[in-house]
């Protein structure tokens, strides 16, 4: 949160003027500044102040039983386009809420994105955003989906509109899709949005154990917090870690990229892998479920 949406607590321009000329711009900067940085306040001040800051920018708490009332309430159920894995999500996705889907390489991820997207586009006729991170956004597969779609092929107006609700942004970094995102919600309105790969943007950092826990939880949270503001769904891909070749059974058992501190984040995980002639997808986790394992093919 920007210091100047505290207007009730930073009443003076001046002040607030003085603090960004020192890159004190939001809380959080305010919150861990050292108490030399921050006059001409003193240090009575500046203790009086950071306590309200803290407690204007506190998370509300809330029950478990009131947080499940607000999703049943609030959400509602984007379809994939995809019947067998709408079975397994109840319908669909969650807007509101963050679903990850990870495999190893070739099991139908993006594929999925892509029909996902036709779906909501096409025959939902609302908006998406594609966030794509390594640069291999396939245009002609998007197409050769909508051709395929429906028994009787749409017309190309249908399809060029359709297109046209599909907006795509190639993000390079974690810090560039926080940066990026609000002004893409803004602009697009999405319905879904789609960030692929999620990993992809935590790779680069992965020898710095301490960054990346860091960055993971700022990313997290804004991802969190946007789409439960904006109420879209989010579909994040991730990869699928190797198992050692010591593996104990429980390490074994498929865990996604990014660490334990990632864990937590996606209210519902996917796992995607691939068969002889077709695709096959576990639910492996869901917040509002008792925790079991659903298998699907497709």
């Amino acid at each position: 949160m920007a210091l100047r949406d505290l207007t009730d607590i930073f009443k003076q321009d001046d002040l607030i003027r003085h603090l960004g000329n020192k890159k004190i711009i939001t809380a959080r900067d305010f919150l861990l500044a050292e108490p030399s940085r921050l006059a001409p306040l003193t240090y009575q001040e500046a203790k009086a102040l950071k306590l309200r800051v803290a407690r204007a920018c506190a998370p509300f708490a809330q029950s478990g039983l009131q947080t499940y009332k607000d999703f049943v309430t609030n959400s509602a159920v984007v379809p994939s386009g995809v019947p067998q894995v709408d079975l397994i999500l109840s319908g669909g996705l969650s807007t509101g809420q963050i679903l990850e889907i990870f495999g190893f390489s070739g099991t139908g991820k993006s594929e999925f994105c892509h029909r996902l997207s036709v779906n909501v586009s096409l025959n939902l006729r609302k908006p998406v955003l594609y966030l794509h991170t390594k640069g291999d956004f396939d245009a002609q597969a998007i197409l050769r989906i909508m051709r395929g779609s429906t028994p009787v092929p749409p017309s190309s107006q249908a399809m060029e509109d359709a297109a046209k609700r599909i907006q795509v942004a190639h993000i390079r970094s974690m810090e560039h899709l926080l940066v990026a995102l609000p002004n893409l919600l803004m602009r697009t309105n999405p319905r879904v949005v789609i960030v692929d790969s999620m990993a992809a943007l935590v790779h680069p950092h992965l020898g710095a154990q301490m960054v990346t826990l860091a960055k993971l939880q700022t990313v997290s949270n804004g991802l969190k917090r946007a789409a439960s503001d904006s109420q879209f769904a989010l579909l994040l891909v991730n990869h699928r870690t190797e198992a050692a070749v010591e593996a104990t059974e429980d390490e074994l058992e498929p865990r996604a990229a990014m660490g334990t501190a990632w864990q937590s984040v996606p209210q519902t995980r996917l796992l995607f892998a691939k068969e002889e002639d077709s695709y096959s997808v576990s639910l492996v986790k869901d917040a509002y479920l008792p925790k079991k394992t659903t298998v699907v093919k497709y």
